[in-house]
């Protein structure tokens, strides 16, 4: 017994022994360990403490103010509307009232653009791409933000009742209220906020087809449609490259969202591919000729190709070309149709010449809808010349007799076949002389 006790005695202490080296070098260990950690955050602090920090350059008014209201999608804005209103006015241009549509439409844009960055801003604070903006910056209050934000819309939609007509004011109204009481909140709430934000980018153009025909008729749907479709691609091409800087302000981007890419990816082909027959339907409808068929429907295949690459690789190369093709597509496709605006049918074709159709409002009576043929070369009918009729006078072959009172002619030869003729205003044209 004495020798089991003396046993485990000693296995005791060699236990306790072995138990008190291993602390010893697990504190050894974590404190080289934790050494070590602590001088590679000693020289990484050193080494950005002497790095150049790339600050900002301060802003100036203009570039703040510019930047506040979206400058450059406002002029995109613009140019989708001066389309729609010259479109929409094959024949001539009313120039006054295009400019007061264009100011009108801006002052509109520029609202809602400033309104949506001053509901945003801490969202935009998170975000590489937008932290520079005046309001997170502080180079522009947020209560100036929204006060001239505010300001901004009324006198659009102010200039466009007063100076073009209501409608055109309704629909920049209806523009101004969905893209910041419905898409903004969208964006962090779910992924259709795309689909809300391109009927927004859809209205431009039916605003200035509105302020130059005075109603909403088929050729303001059809540009809004091809605007609305446009957008899909076009944005999600933007989120797909700028995905990391959305997930960072939390926004629901459908390019954005872990497994939804190939989503987005076959929604952009379908999208462009949709745009061939909106440009062909532009043409069927009337709205420009067959050149501008010809152009749309090749710059949609074209769109069509760079949506099936994005489609097949899904990275950032491909959705920077769809980007291009999107912008690219844009102006072609309105220039196009701006230049050769006006219907044309087929045996207008033939002719040389073009079909130009007045599209009367809806109220207007049915009789009232007419289609004036204005073909290159104008050729004059055919005058007809009513034949002045012709008097038969008798005469005998000797003698003359004195002519009566009560004819309307007198004769011009002796001859039994002379004849004369009367004036238009004689009553009785007929009316053979008494020898």
């Amino acid at each position: 017994m004495p020798n089991a006790m003396a046993s485990a005695v000693g296995f005791d202490a060699v236990d306790a022994s072995m138990i008190e080296f291993m602390k010893a070098s697990i504190v050894d260990t974590l404190d080289t360990h934790g050494r070590e950690c602590t001088m590679k955050l000693i020289n990484a602090n050193s080494e950005l403490d002497n790095a150049p920090v790339a600050i900002a350059p301060p802003g100036n008014f203009a570039s703040d103010w510019s930047t506040l209201i979206k400058a450059r999608l406002s002029l995109l804005v613009l140019a989708t509307t001066a389309a729609g209103f010259v479109i929409a006015e094959p024949n001539a241009i009313n120039w006054p009232r295009f400019a007061w549509t264009l100011l009108g439409t801006f002052l509109a844009a520029a609202s809602a653009a400033a309104l949506n960055q001053s509901i945003e801003v801490r969202r935009d604070a998170l975000m590489h791409r937008t932290s520079r903006r005046p309001i997170p910056a502080g180079r522009v209050p947020l209560v100036m933000a929204v006060i001239v934000g505010v300001g901004l819309g009324y006198l659009g939609c102010f200039v466009l009742a007063t100076q073009v007509n209501l409608i055109s004011s309704a629909l920049a109204g209806l523009t101004i209220f969905l893209y910041v009481a419905v898409y903004t909140p969208m964006k962090w709430m779910s992924s259709l906020n795309t689909l809300v934000g391109a009927v927004v980018g859809g209205i431009p153009p039916m605003i200035g087809w509105v302020a130059a025909t005075g109603d909403v008729q088929r050729g303001a749907w059809i540009l809004g449609a091809i605007l609305f479709v446009w957008q899909l691609p076009h944005f999600f091409a933007l989120a797909w490259m700028h995905r990391a800087d959305y997930q960072r302000g939390g926004f629901q981007m459908l390019s954005a969202i872990p497994g939804s890419e190939h989503l987005a990816a076959q929604t952009s082909l379908l999208s462009a591919l949709t745009l061939v027959p909106l440009g062909l339907m532009a043409t069927s409808l009337g709205l420009a000729g067959m050149t501008s068929a010809f152009v749309s429907g090749l710059a949609g295949l074209g769109f069509s190709y760079y949506a099936f690459v994005f489609l097949r690789r899904v990275d950032n190369a491909s959705a920077r070309k769809m980007f291009f093709a999107s912008l690219l597509y844009l102006p072609v496709v309105l220039g196009t149709m701006v230049m050769d605006r006006g219907s044309i049918a087929i045996d207008a074709a033939l002719r040389g010449g073009r079909d130009v159709i007045i599209d009367l409002p809806a109220s207007a009576a049915p009789q009232m809808q007419k289609r004036i043929s204005a073909p290159q070369t104008t050729q004059l009918a055919p005058t007809t010349t009513q034949e002045i009729p012709k008097i038969k006078t008798l005469a005998t072959p000797t003698t003359t007799s004195p002519i009566s009172p009560t004819s309307t002619s007198s004769t011009s030869s002796t001859s039994p076949t002379a004849t004369s003729l009367t004036s238009p205003i004689s009553t009785s044209p007929t009316s053979p002389t008494k020898p």
